[in-house]
């Protein structure tokens, strides 16, 4: 997924800093496109968690109400896990990355409206 490209992004740029060197316009947009394209990512998987966790509720009367099986039941708690735990894993993984340099935190942080990014989003 987007890992990868974070990693080895935010390496270069954590380097690029401590060593005094600016970062240059491609670096600075290429932080702001993979932003943008992580915030696309997160607002649909955060969409699927979302809707499918009324699934883990306890009314199984509502269920057998609507002719939902057990197995029905049991695929979306999955679908809304899994949704959520590639949100844990890709923020561990990628975004937390960034969160621990104050200087590339601060950056990200901005309002950008070119690349739609609200602040501190």
């Amino acid at each position: 997924m987007l890992q990868g490209i974070e990693y080895r992004l935010a390496s270069k740029s954590k380097v690029q800093i401590k060593d005094g060197v600016p970062l240059s316009g491609r670096d600075l947009d290429l932080l702001n496109l993979r932003l943008a394209s992580y915030m696309d990512f997160h607002t649909e998987f955060y969409e699927v968690a979302e809707a499918h966790e009324c699934w883990l509720e306890e009314a199984d009367e509502i269920f057998t109400a609507v002719s939902v099986t057990p197995f029905e039941r049991f695929q979306a708690v999955m679908l809304a896990l899994s949704a959520a735990l590639v949100l844990y894993d890709n923020y561990l993984l990628a975004i937390s990355i960034f969160e621990n340099d104050k200087k590339l935190r601060r950056f990200l942080n901005h309002r950008d409206s070119a690349y739609n990014i609200n602040a501190s989003e």
